[in-house]
């Protein structure tokens, strides 16, 4: 974050420099010193900034159920709230006893980017997928018929699995609309474990849940690069020029989407040469 943004964040919520201080376990007079600009946060108060950013962003669940009631008043069949299915997925991994990671469309809502989404993405250890699946069908999933089987998820070096609750459908009149997806893609891979590391816990309705950083959400939308991924990708940035993009360049070539990287920061006029950008994320 920079000065500026320091002291909007801080003036948004109404707080002092002693409250962030407080929050941030550091005094005052650093507090005072990173708004007038005579230092930077360190690391740690980075990811401290980070955190309380995200934690203090309206709830994802909410969020995500409120663009469905949206979306049904220009349906002629409204959809079903699909709050029940996130509640019943983190209710299954607390039976499973496996941490979920939160990635995808309602990641992206979560970092404060109002569109809509018939899933929820998560990671998960992949070790824990069989009793992760088994806690989801006993909650109300229709298990895939290929048991604890695997398949690439597209255009990734990942592999996930998917389930589905039948019972919210964006459609109800569709015999096609299955209902909400659950796509659960396994970990193991170094980047996702980075990921997973990285994730802020944010309370929810469906309860405590792990959001992926905005920057990891980048990274995961660079590899499919649809043009929906390219448009949260370009919506994230408008919200959060100040994000790492040093640690996204990293990851970008490492999973050979480096170039694709480029091309969205040129887009969205940050130019080629600023591909690695300031590296003072919140």
């Amino acid at each position: 974050m920079t000065p500026t943004q320091i002291r909007s964040f801080r003036k948004k919520h109404d707080a002092t420099q002693g409250d962030l201080a407080r929050a941030l376990g550091v005094a005052k007079n650093t507090v005072a010193r990173w708004e007038r600009g005579e230092i930077k946060p360190g690391p740690a108060a980075r990811q401290a900034l980070r955190d309380l950013a995200l934690r203090s962003r309206p709830d994802p669940v909410r969020s995500w159920a409120r663009m469905w009631r949206f979306a049904s008043g220009m349906r002629t069949n409204p959809p079903d709230d699909p709050t029940e299915a996130a509640k019943a997925l983190f209710s299954a991994s607390a039976v499973a006893r496996t941490s979920l990671t939160v990635v995808g469309g309602m990641a992206v809502v979560a970092h404060g980017v109002n569109r809509l989404t018939n899933d929820v993405d998560v990671v998960a250890s992949a070790s824990d997928l069989h009793d992760l699946l088994a806690a989801m069908q006993d909650a109300g999933f229709d298990r895939p018929s290929g048991g604890d089987s695997l398949w690439p998820l597209p255009w990734t070096p990942f592999l996930m699995t998917s389930a589905t609750w039948p019972h919210a459908k964006f459609d109800p009149f569709d015999p096609n609309d299955a209902g909400v997806s659950a796509d659960v893609i396994a970990g193991g891979h170094p980047f996702l474990d980075s990921l997973a590391a990285r994730a802020v816990e944010h309370d929810t309705v469906a309860g405590r849940v792990k959001i992926a950083t905005v920057e990891d959400v980048v990274v995961m939308k660079l590899m499919p690069y649809r043009d929906k991924d390219r448009l949260d990708i370009l919506s994230l940035l408008t919200k959060h020029p100040e994000l790492d993009r040093k640690y996204v360049a990293r990851w970008a070539k490492r999973l050979d989407v480096l170039q694709k990287w480029k091309d969205v920061l040129e887009e969205r006029n940050f130019g080629a040469v600023g591909w690695e950008g300031p590296t003072h994320a919140p």
